[in-house]
């Protein structure tokens, strides 16, 4: 799971309408999966997309590699060329499709201590140096992937296609290593977006380029948690253009890793009458994300109101969550974070202003329920995450302000507030932390308005 459009790097893969998108592009990052994920160690982050000309097809995968506990770095490149197969139009019924190709694997030093050490000075995060491991290896290398699926109509009153999918990925490295990956996973596939859930098993045979390679590897290996997402708000057709989501969580080493990018033509299902769909992505003062859907029943509109059913899921750094633990008297102080994952549920009551030349203002408030879970992650120290988390039940409130544009975009921000029922008092070292106090956040939004 832990490349950016692709799950095995240099093999894209078809979508949840059994179609290879067009084009993607996207940037990942361990950050960008879940609060409580490995420390900003192992595949930091990456850049990867593809672009598909008919059946030729062009990819390019970049990692960044650390091993924080061996001092160790290095980076990794593939870049493929080969053919996509299956059909380019969604349907219903039963679909069959993937991607194969040939090309070329570097591993070794391409600047990307450069590049994570610029990203972390402009974050104001510890700069992370660490020695390439070995000598540059340039491999020829194979890619592809593959998927098996169904889609029907939603029923239920609901419109756009559901179904599910098998699908696999893999990569070779000419005398090095392999790398496969394989699973099912369920779909739901709209007029302007789609949703997956699925797991992912992850393996390897062979001989890694280095021994960073082989930690990130070993680190990456077993059962993964594979969510995703994508909006396609804009254009139609082959034209059709959004971003996609996509966070994967291993559950044995927790490992996690997830990616925002761009993606052109992913499949979608035809118009039909629709529902109303809200798509928010947030960033929260301290280094919190978040993802939110909104649904607005017709029942609750009019001229001037705007309610919605409302999906919150945030995670990441605390406000005021860079920590220094003292471990000792000996012992300098150790970086860490306060990082929390929140999920819940809740409803929205907001005000449409007039309509001026296609731009509204909408004021809302937010209230929901659910559950919170805060941990220590110590910097740099891979999927470790400190014995002393704690979970809670908690009461979300929220209040802001959207600049709609065109019933198409909108622009907001927003004060956030959490008040778990319980908090719980954790050592670390000879320090005391308290988990899951009440707090509050500055967020900031764009929303893609969707049809489904």
């Amino acid at each position: 799971m832990p490349v950016a459009h692709a799950a095995v790097a240099g093999a894209p893969e078809p979508g949840p309408a059994g179609v290879l998108p067009v084009a993607a592009l996207n940037s990942s990052n361990d950050m960008f999966a879940n609060g409580l994920g490995n420390g900003d160690d192992f595949r930091t982050a990456g850049l990867g997309g593809h672009l598909r000309l008919g059946g030729l097809t062009l990819a390019v995968d970049g990692s960044m590699l650390t091993d924080r506990e061996a001092g160790t770095r290095s980076d990794e490149l593939l870049a493929i060329a080969g053919w996509a197969f299956g059909r380019e139009r969604p349907t219903t019924g039963w679909h069959a499709g993937g991607f194969i190709g040939g090309g070329v694997r570097v591993d070794g030093n391409s600047g990307g201590e450069e590049v994570q050490n610029a990203v972390h000075r402009t974050i104001n995060v510890d700069e992370v140096h660490l020695a390439y491991d070995g000598d540059e290896e340039i491999r020829p290398a194979l890619a592809g992937s593959a998927v098996v699926g169904w889609l029907g109509p939603a029923g239920l009153g609901l419109t756009g296609w559901w179904g599910g999918q098998l699908i696999a990925a893999t990569q070779y490295a000419l005398d090095g290593e392999a790398i496969m990956e394989a699973g099912p996973r369920l779909c739901l596939v709209g007029q302007q977006g789609a949703v997956w859930a699925g797991v992912r098993y992850r393996w390897r045979e062979g001989d890694p380029a280095n021994v960073t390679a082989a930690a990130t590897g070993w680190h990456e290996d077993g059962l993964w948690l594979d969510l995703g997402t994508f909006v396609v708000p804009f254009g139609q057709g082959d034209g059709a253009w959004g971003y996609q989501l996509r966070s994967g969580i291993n559950t044995e080493s927790r490992a996690a890793f997830g990616s925002l990018g761009l993606v052109v033509a992913p499949g979608v299902s035809p118009p039909a009458p629709e529902l109303a769909l809200e798509h928010d992505l947030a960033v929260y003062g301290g280094g919190g994300f978040g993802v939110q859907l909104r649904w607005y029943p017709w029942p609750y509109q009019d001229t001037g109101r705007r309610s919605a059913a409302v999906l919150d899921y945030s995670f990441g750094t605390e406000p005021d969550g860079r920590l220094r633990l003292d471990t000792g008297p000996h012992s300098n102080p150790v970086a860490a974070d306060l990082r929390y994952d929140q999920f819940t549920a809740g409803w929205e009551e907001a005000v449409r202003s007039p309509d001026w030349s296609g731009l509204r203002f909408v004021p809302w408030v937010q209230a929901g329920v659910g559950a919170r879970q805060e941990g220590i992650v110590v910097e740099g120290d891979g999927a470790h995450v400190a014995t002393d988390r704690a979970s809670a039940a908690v009461a979300r409130g929220a209040l802001g302000v959207r600049l709609v544009m065109g019933e198409r975009l909108s622009l907001g921000g927003s004060v956030n507030g959490w008040l778990p029922f319980w908090r719980e008092e954790v050592h670390s070292g000879t320090d005391t932390v308290t988990l899951n106090d009440p707090g509050w956040a500055v967020g900031v939004h764009v929303a893609a308005h969707i049809a489904w």
